[in-house]
């Protein structure tokens, strides 16, 4: 099984859909994810973790158990969003925010799934699931901010099964992908070493030593030795039989030619291995006349200086772009009191204004209701002075319903939309604006102070390779190093060529 793709959507600092697409060449598994601190490469470990295993990551990952012991694994969850996504979705009008919890998403609202979703997906290829035929399984777990809910989706081939579904998928990732007692061999930082070195507890030891026997393979070498014994007893309680013999002398001969296999190749690798211990030494050599001349940068890290300047190069413009869009309410918390104070009056004004408005909306029901009243008075047959008498009284009841407006002048004069904008305003700056800006401003001083400083480092390199020596020298040094990768390469493949050569086996040439 391997891992073909990995996707990150809105998950802690990746921001919208991050893919991370895996070589599929055969003699080429390994892939090395490196980079400055601060840059992701814990959080997109424990992204997996979190993906495969949900709330179970606290049995892995030590980091993550102390964070839901503080705050408890939905706490997790909602500090799982991206800050920017979480920053869109407090600006999504509360009216829009109700109409999806109360209807859910539909097709003017489905643009708030992108602030208000995050997941992570896994796509394994070349799986082998006892009975069930497939090529890949793809794992997708992910969070909703506005109903606070976990989703997890497991396709094969595509589509959905009926063993996830009736298994769980938890059961069936622990079962069928990998067990979450060994995760922390395949997905761990290099400080968690020392974490395993310090297990204690006897039942913490069992569960590591049954951990190393899955991942070393002694398990299943075990199994081997045995079924190999089996085969062994068969044969000699048969050793009359003729076809037995012959083949017991066939497979002799051959583990006696693969062995010679063994030993010639066994030989190569130990001559190319004196061949690049002597390439190192005057490799090591160079490297320290280069030191005595001032430089002793190597090119490898020379090319990450410019890889981490690239980088933080464009960290920077995307800081500044998002430190400009802060400065559009920076104004606003520069006031202090005096902003405060403008909102205590609008909150009064808005006040009168909305009682104002009740209170005329009411007289002038009365109003159209007395009308009618007096119209409906001279369509009856009466006298002139009964008819007035009615009205009189009529007019004098009905006026005892209307309410006079208030006589206290509005500073301010504002629409109840104009109104909640500011409020609106108000509210994010006295809130987390301040708490984002301070945040933001320190992660840019720092990116800055990287950027600053590995340009600085970059220029006095550039300086001092100008000189003729450290030319001539790294030129030396920079072939060796060539010499030094193919003997890797031809050691590497004679590893792996003599990892196919087993005795007792038939050997089939590449």
């Amino acid at each position: 099984m391997r891992i073909k793709k990995i996707s990150l959507c809105n998950y802690r600092l990746y921001k919208d859909l991050s893919e991370i697409v895996f070589s599929s060449i055969s003699d080429k598994n390994i892939v090395l994810i490196s980079g400055e601190n601060g840059f992701g490469k814990t959080t997109f470990l424990h992204s997996l973790l979190w993906c495969l295993y949900g709330k179970l990551i606290s049995d892995i990952e030590f980091n993550i158990k102390k964070e839901i012991q503080n705050g408890g694994y939905s706490q997790l969850l909602r500090n799982n969003l991206n800050n920017l996504s979480r920053t869109e979705l407090a600006n999504i009008s509360e009216d829009t925010i109700h109409k999806i919890k109360k209807g859910g998403y539909s097709s003017q609202t489905e643009w708030v799934k992108s602030v208000s979703q995050y997941y992570v997906s896994l796509e394994f290829c070349e799986v082998v699931i006892p009975s069930i035929p497939c090529t890949n399984i793809t794992v997708k777990r992910g969070y909703d901010a506005i109903f606070d809910k976990e989703f997890v989706e497991i396709l094969i081939d595509g589509i959905p099964n009926e063993l996830t579904n009736e298994i769980g998928p938890e059961v069936f990732i622990n079962d069928f992908i990998l067990s979450k007692d060994i995760a922390r061999f395949f997905f761990f930082d290099s400080e968690q070493i020392v974490m395993l070195a310090e297990t204690n507890t006897s039942s913490e030891r069992k569960r590591l030593g049954s951990a190393y026997n899955e991942v070393l393979g002694v398990r299943k070498y075990e199994d081997l030795k045995r079924n190999l014994d089996n085969v062994r007893v068969r044969f000699r309680k048969r050793s009359s039989d003729v076809v037995a013999q012959s083949k017991i002398e066939e497979l002799t001969q051959r583990k006696v030619s693969l062995e010679a296999q063994i030993d010639s190749i066994n030989s190569d690798i130990i001559l190319k291995d004196e061949s690049l211990a002597t390439l190192l030494e005057q490799n090591d050599e160079l490297q320290l006349q280069l030191a005595r001349e001032g430089n002793h940068t190597t090119i490898d890290e020379i090319t990450k200086i410019k890889e981490i300047i690239a980088i933080t190069q464009q960290k920077d413009a995307e800081y500044k772009h998002l430190l400009r869009s802060f400065l559009e309410y920076a104004p606003f918390a520069i006031c202090g009191n005096l902003f405060k104070s403008t909102m205590q009056q609008l909150d009064h004004d808005f006040l009168i204004h909305s009682a104002n408005l009740n209170f005329e909306t009411q007289n002038n029901f009365i109003s159209d209701i007395t009308s009618e009243l007096f119209m409906m008075i001279h369509k009856i047959d009466l006298s002139e002075d009964k008819r007035i008498e009615i009205q009189d009284k009529m007019q004098s009841l009905l006026s005892k319903y209307k309410v006079a407006t208030s006589s206290e002048p509005a500073l301010l004069s504002l629409t109840e939309r104009d109104y909640k904008e500011f409020q609106s305003i108000y509210n994010y700056v006295i809130s987390t604006y301040r708490a984002e800006f301070m945040r933001l401003a320190d992660d840019y001083k720092k990116n800055r102070h990287i950027l600053e400083r590995n340009s600085r480092r970059l220029s006095t390199i550039d300086q001092k390779e100008q000189d003729a020596l450290i030319k001539e020298l790294r030129q030396k040094k920079t072939e060796i190093e060539n010499q030094v990768n193919d003997l890797n390469s031809e050691i590497r493949s004679l590893s792996e060529k003599l990892g196919t050569v087993t005795p007792g086996q038939p050997h089939q040439n590449p």
